[in-house]
């Protein structure tokens, strides 16, 4: 009886012990299946010019790569009621480009105005007309009326040319779609790309977002973006887009 019981306390810990790490390991097999299965966006862009057609074409043939959406983009000043702030103006597909719509802005018709979706975060950091953030509270506020603001922003290479006025007065009047997660600012590529031109300013294809399916092939192409002179960034794909979120709650027409 004795060794009986010697043995259930020596080999029983062992037995469970050996089945806990089976079950772990299976754990992260499974876990690990997912995370290839998972599709992924990496966002890449270049610090200055345009990417070259030849390199857009090769991204295509990065192993995992699903679909891409090229971004135009340029460095605007945005006017919100009485506020301000600086910030990179994205050019995309508004219809189809992943994003996480958290607001609307209303109905919204399509006119001379262009349409622009704003980020959480942008709004959190606008600053009043004595240079302060804005606090907690007044960026609530602007977030729970963003349909009524009046809005207008400005290339940043218009400020000082000649014949432009200075700060808000030489802006030009914009329209808010919607609202979104993070800190972007973004328009519809052909509406930005007229409008920046009708400025004389040009605007070129200067970053992508690929959905790249596998964790390990999105952080492979990540890696050999980088080498090549891209900066990059990955988050795993937002199920809901502008479309989607927008087209019952906004009656975009």
């Amino acid at each position: 009886m004795y060794h009986r019981k010697t043995y259930l306390n020596f080999f029983l810990p062992a037995v469970l012990c050996g089945i806990y790490l089976i079950v772990r390991l299976f754990g992260q097999i499974i876990h690990e299946q997912r995370q290839e299965q998972t599709l992924y966006l990496l966002n890449a862009e270049v610090s200055s010019g345009e990417i070259p057609e030849e390199i857009l074409e090769e991204m295509t043939e990065l192993p995992g790569f699903c679909r891409m959406w090229m971004c135009l983009s340029a460095e605007v000043e945005i006017f919100l009621d009485d506020y301000h702030s600086g910030g990179k103006l994205t050019g995309v597909d508004l219809e189809s480009y992943p994003m996480k719509i958290t607001g609307s802005g209303g109905q919204k018709a399509v006119g001379t105005k262009p349409l622009m979706v704003i980020g959480e975060d942008f709004l959190k950091g606008m600053k009043d007309q004595n240079e302060k953030t804005i606090s907690t509270r007044q960026a609530e506020i602007l977030t729970e009326n963003i349909g009524t603001m009046k809005i207008a922003l400005k290339p940043e290479e218009e400020e000082g040319k000649e014949g432009v006025e200075k700060g808000k007065k030489g802006a030009h009047e914009a329209e808010i779609l919607g609202i979104t997660k993070g800190g972007g600012l973004y328009m519809d590529a052909a509406r930005m790309r007229t409008w920046l031109s009708d400025r004389g300013i040009f605007a070129g294809i200067s970053g992508v977002c690929m959905e790249i399916r596998g964790k390990s092939h999105s952080r492979s192409a990540k890696k050999s973006l980088e080498e090549a002179g891209f900066s990059c960034y990955i988050s795993e794909a937002e199920s809901s887009v502008l479309q989607a979120s927008l087209s019952s709650s906004s009656g975009v027409r």
